[in-house]
């Protein structure tokens, strides 16, 4: 306790000097003895766990009057190596007096000037040693600081697993989501003819209508004066036969007149849309002597400042293309390239 209490004093088991266990173990030093279960039990454990971590043994004595400097040996030799991520520092259980090379001074401050984390996994969980106070890591048992140090490999291999379905997954919607992008752009990109084209079937769409409603509205007629006949003709009386005879045939060439009219009148306005269409289409203008010009990107050139002497130009014409080198160019202001 008065050895405890000193090293305590001088700030051997402070928490600020601990250092961390790297995240992920490569290596690790198992200082103990070479012939004792500790050794067998912390080999076991990270066969099972992860087989990929490496174990180099410093072999030394754990209990008797030479143990604990060949502890202090074992912990040199492998900072001395600095080829090992941590150290597990241990021995299985026993009596005091077997236990007892773990609270020597010597050991403790062995530990406490180790560059490598230290893990302290001496006897059984009831006991503690100094070792355990300056250690970076204390274990109950050497089989617990293998597990402390080492990661589950199966449990590693389901969250590989299902992270790999997880980016399979995000890879596969981000793939359809810009296939559909694709297949949206095409849908929305319409040549000029095809635009012509139904803009030609929706005149025709409303031609057939209009020919239908103008039908429609015949027959209905044609059905009331049938209906208004036959009223008259119950009826019977000769002077009313004679005034309704008359309303009926001004009826009927009141209506001739109307949708003749209006026939008329629907059929204008149809020309008239189709000429309009006809007049703004790309294909028209073209047919009028204008050409349009592209580069060799299939760029529109709008003004002589964008060509070259020299570049390769193409022009569209009403019936096909005229493929041009530049010779010369002339702006408005009359200079010359």
């Amino acid at each position: 306790d008065q050895l405890k209490a000193s090293l305590a004093s001088e700030g051997l088991f402070d928490s600020a000097h601990k250092k961390s266990m790297p995240q992920a173990v490569n290596h690790v030093g198992v200082i103990t003895s070479p012939t004792g279960a500790a050794v067998k039990d912390v080999l076991s454990v990270l066969k099972r766990r992860f087989p990929a971590i490496k174990a180099s043994i410093f072999p030394t004595a754990v209990q008797g009057d030479q143990a604990a400097g060949q502890i202090v040996d074992a912990i040199a030799m492998a900072n001395q190596h600095n080829q090992c991520d941590a150290l597990i520092i241990g021995r299985g259980g026993g009596s005091l007096e077997d236990l007892w090379p773990f609270n020597e001074e010597a050991v403790a401050r062995a530990i406490f000037s180790s560059q490598i984390p230290t893990i302290s996994a001496v006897g059984h969980e009831i006991d503690f040693t100094i070792a355990d106070f300056v250690a970076d890591l204390r274990a109950p048992t050497p089989s617990a600081a293998a597990e402390l140090i080492s990661p589950d490999g199966s449990e590693m291999h389901a969250q590989f697993k299902g992270l790999e379905a997880s980016l399979i997954n995000t890879v596969h919607r981000r793939l359809q989501k810009y296939d559909q992008n694709v297949v949206n752009l095409h849908k929305r990109l319409r040549h000029p003819g095809r635009k012509l084209q139904e803009q030609a079937q929706h005149l025709d769409h409303l031609d057939i209508r209009l020919k239908r409603a103008v039908r429609s509205r015949i027959e209905q007629h044609q059905h009331q004066i049938i209906l208004k006949r036959d009223r008259l003709l119950r009826q019977h009386p000769k002077s009313l036969l004679t005034e309704y005879g008359q309303k009926v045939k001004d009826a009927m060439g009141q209506l001739s007149k109307s949708v003749s009219q209006q026939l008329n009148a629907k059929m204008r306005h149809a020309e008239q849309t189709i000429h309009l269409l006809d007049a703004v289409s790309p294909l028209k203008i073209l047919s009028r002597g204008f050409s349009v010009i592209r580069d060799d990107k299939n760029v529109v050139i709008k003004s002589v400042s964008s060509v070259s002497l020299g570049e390769n130009l193409k022009g569209r014409v009403a019936d096909g293309e005229i493929h041009f080198a530049v010779t010369k160019t002339t702006k408005n202001d009359r200079s010359e390239h």
